[in-house]
């Protein structure tokens, strides 16, 4: 799954480094005849976005992220369609703004879901050898699933403001 992941922040990355390059050349009226490809790109990124929430819910990841993942890429698709709709006249370039914010929110929802899953996957391979709560509170047992939150306090910070030591897991 590790490898699936790094395809698709790979896919995002470059599918959004594309999308803003087209959106800056379209705002400033150039290249209108790349409006499909943007359109058609757009819904590549989401596509990839919905994989990642796919992905992240397998990986157990808290289901407040790849729901919100699900539901950004709805408004993303529904506002790419009918921005042209929307506030049309001198004040359109509101809609345009929120377009753009909407699809950096698209990258940003995807590159979250990616960081939760190497987080975890980091959490629960080094289960059993001491284990690193550094990134992650989550507590697994001795096959590597997780069980529950971290006993409170567990991530208490030490009167020199550093991370309490490393415990060995019983």
């Amino acid at each position: 799954m590790r490898t699936v992941t790094i395809a698709v922040q790979a896919l995002v990355r470059v599918a959004g480094l594309i999308q803003i390059t087209l959106g800056v050349l379209l705002w400033t009226g150039h290249g209108t005849q790349l409006v499909g490809v943007h359109m058609l790109v757009g819904i590549l990124l989401v596509l990839a976005l919905w994989t990642m929430a796919a992905l992240a819910a397998r990986a157990g990841t808290p289901p407040a992220l790849w729901i919100l993942a699900l539901g950004w890429g709805l408004l993303t698709v529904v506002l790419g369609l009918t921005q042209t709709r929307l506030l049309p006249g001198s004040a359109h370039w509101l809609i345009q703004v929120l377009h753009l914010l909407v699809g950096l929110g698209t990258i940003g929802q995807a590159e979250a879901s990616a960081v939760w899953m190497r987080l975890g996957a980091a959490n629960v391979s080094s289960a059993g050898q001491g284990g690193n709560r550094r990134h992650s509170q989550l507590v697994h047992d001795s096959s590597g699933e997780p069980v529950s939150e971290a006993p409170q306090g567990a991530r208490r910070r030490h009167s020199h403001g550093g991370d309490p030591p490393l415990r060995p897991r019983a």
